[in-house]
């Protein structure tokens, strides 16, 4: 990652600060504070927030990974605040209105990028998994979260459904949104992500990606997959004749691959 280059894409700022940094008052003036494992993506935030050093702490337990952290407690982040706030969760913005005391609203409205902003919250709450030995042409790529109007904002970048994700525990635990993608789609968007990513993060990536078995389905194959696609037969049964993936089935099925065999 070029940290540089990083600190200044609002995008990829604005998806980082919303998946992992602590936003509040102090003293009446707004202060955040950014803790992860990862030294690049800390010095990255610092870069932005032109906080002080960045902080090692020890870990609590002997099993668990040191943390780093920056703050900053400034009046001068009002302006940050409002830089990255239209851009945000509806969760983070009512922070940042109850931090501020006022609605943001002399800014430009600006068009991020995308991708950049999908790479900064990933950094923070996705998933990059290689596959499960039940579906070992399919490395995954999963995000799962609270804020059900990111989770939708994430599945529109992506081109795939969302769904509810695990039942909460108790009554008062909030219900959780997820969005997953396998196989050569994941691989795709890890591929886009890539160049934005942590130290750690392309490791994972690189390794799911370097997972994926590609069985490249014959012209024949595809043909009599779209015929029993078209006779509605289900994804799976067709992927066990076929003897792949049933999410390539799915791919073919919306179109997102072997779009040139009819």
């Amino acid at each position: 990652m070029n940290k540089e280059n990083l600190s200044n894409n609002l995008a990829w700022i604005s998806g980082i600060l919303d998946a992992e940094a602590y936003f509040r008052n102090i003293s009446k003036m707004p202060n955040i504070v950014f803790v992860s494992t990862d030294i690049d993506v800390v010095e990255t935030v610092q870069l932005f927030l032109e906080s002080g050093r960045v902080i090692y702490k020890e870990p609590r337990k002997e099993n668990w990974s040191g943390t780093y952290y920056t703050q900053k407690n400034s009046l001068s982040l009002k302006q940050k605040l409002e830089s990255i706030y239209q851009y945000m969760s509806k969760r983070r913005q009512n922070k940042i209105v109850e931090i501020l005391g006022y609605v943001p609203s002399n800014y430009t409205y600006e068009k991020l990028d995308d991708i950049a902003w999908l790479a900064g919250y990933l950094e923070g709450e996705g998933s990059f998994m290689k596959p499960s030995p039940s579906l070992p042409s399919s490395p995954v790529l999963q995000i799962e979260s609270t804020d059900e109007d990111i989770i939708s904002r994430i599945s529109k970048i992506l081109g795939i459904k969302y769904q509810k994700g695990v039942k909460p525990r108790k009554e008062n635990h909030k219900q959780s949104w997820q969005v997953r993608c396998r196989g050569r789609l994941a691989v795709r968007w890890m591929k886009k992500l890539l160049p934005y990513m942590s130290n750690r993060r392309t490791i994972q990536i690189n390794e799911a990606i370097a997972s994926l078995r590609v069985n490249r389905l014959t012209d024949e194959q595809i043909v009599d997959i779209k015929v029993r696609l078209l006779n509605n037969e289900k994804c799976a049964s067709i992927a066990r004749v076929h003897g792949t993936a049933r999410e390539t089935i799915s791919q073919i099925k919306r179109g997102l691959i072997y779009n040139n065999v009819n």
